[in-house]
C-alpha cells in the first residue's frame, strides 16, 4: 500500500520534473543536423553543438572539422558550414602504403634517368 511517506513524495516529484524536462527539449531551435556522407545519422535535438561522427571503417579526413555549430541569422536558427568528410579507412592506407613503397616498384633505371634529368 501507498503511504504519504517524504521520501516517495520527492521521487515522484523528481520523476514529473526529469519528465517535463525531456519533453520540452522537444522543441527544438535547431534543425535536423544536415547529413554528411559515411556519417552516422543522428536524429533528437541537438542544441548549439554537433560533431559529426564516421561510421566504421571510415575516418575524419585530415584538415576537416567535425564540429558544427547552430546559430542564429536573420531570425532562423540554423547550422553552420562544415568541410567535414569521411574517407576509406582501407583507401588512406593503400594510399600511404604506396605513397612510401613507390620507389621500391619503379625500376631502377627510370630512376637514373629522371636522376640525369634533373
Amino acid at each position: 500500500s501507498w503511504k504519504m511517506d517524504p521520501h516517495r513524495i520527492v521521487w515522484a516529484v523528481m520523476v514529473c520534473l526529469l519528465g517535463a524536462t525531456r519533453l520540452s527539449s522537444a522543441n527544438c531551435t535547431c534543425p535536423k543536423i544536415p547529413p554528411k556522407i559515411f556519417t552516422v545519422r543522428e536524429d533528437g535535438c541537438f542544441e548549439v553543438k554537433y560533431r559529426y561522427k564516421c561510421i566504421p571503417g571510415y575516418t575524419r579526413k585530415s584538415g576537416t572539422s567535425a564540429l558544427i555549430k547552430c546559430e542564429e541569422k536573420n531570425g532562423v536558427s540554423q547550422w553552420g558550414e562544415s568541410n567535414f568528410e569521411c574517407i576509406s579507412k582501407i583507401l588512406l592506407f593503400l594510399f600511404h602504403f604506396f605513397k612510401r613503397n613507390l620507389y621500391r616498384v619503379i625500376p631502377e633505371s627510370l630512376i637514373s634517368k629522371v636522376r640525369e634529368m634533373s
